[in-house]
């Protein structure tokens, strides 16, 4: 069976991103690097500020959420996770668009990630 790639839709909040990929790294039980998970990161800064479209005086993110989505897929994730916390008002609407995997921080997605990356002894973020 074929080990699953994580995508990681970052750069909004680079800090973030790179917390997140810290985590997961700290969380696999690897003894040496071939034993870690695959991960891609797209880490698009770009990405218009997502409180001020939330306020709704803001330019919408979903469009470039997609596109970078859509790298990501084009890249070879299996699924999508996204670390950045004001992402997650946008997520139906940019997910709904990609109509591939994906799960935001928030919704606590660990039960259908370990689900997805069968063979994992521990998954944690």
């Amino acid at each position: 069976m074929r080990e699953k790639t994580i995508g990681i839709l970052g750069g909004m909040g680079p800090e973030a991103t790179l917390l997140m990929f810290a985590k997961i790294l700290e969380n696999t039980p690897a003894a040496k690097d071939q034993e870690h998970l695959r991960m891609i990161i797209y880490n698009n800064p770009k990405i218009p500020e997502r409180l001020p479209a939330i306020l709704g005086v803001g330019e919408n993110p979903v469009p470039v959420m997609v596109e970078s989505g859509l790298s990501l897929i084009k890249a070879g994730a299996d699924f999508i996770v996204i670390p950045c916390i004001s992402a997650h008002f946008f997520y139906k609407t940019s997910v709904s668009s990609l109509i591939f995997p994906s799960y935001p921080s928030s919704i606590k997605p660990w039960k259908k990630l370990k689900t997805i990356t069968k063979g994992c002894k521990q998954l944690g973020f």
